[in-house]
């Protein structure tokens, strides 16, 4: 994630650099754009990894609460996905 979080830094800063021009003029130095910078996209590498871990547990908690049948198409590949919660 930090990875992904330096090339997504050094993306937008060069996308914006007629925005990071006039911030120079008004005073602002670079660590504290580009700290302006990685905070924002490391709340976003956050928000997504929390995101991603809920719908993953969810994912893989579900079929404890609502069974599968093995009678009917998929219940047999189901079953060997998830294994039998007991």
């Amino acid at each position: 994630m930090a990875t992904a979080i330096g090339f997504a830094t050094r993306g937008a800063m060069a996308g914006n650099r007629e925005i990071i021009e006039v911030l120079h003029f008004v005073g602002a130095e670079d660590r504290y754009i580009a700290r302006q910078f990685q905070t924002h996209f490391m709340r976003l590498g956050f928000r997504g990894a929390a995101i991603g871990g809920i719908a993953a547990a969810v994912f893989f908690v579900a079929p404890r609460f609502f069974p599968f049948d093995l009678r009917f198409g998929g219940g047999e590949e189901m079953a060997a996905l998830f294994a039998h919660f007991r």
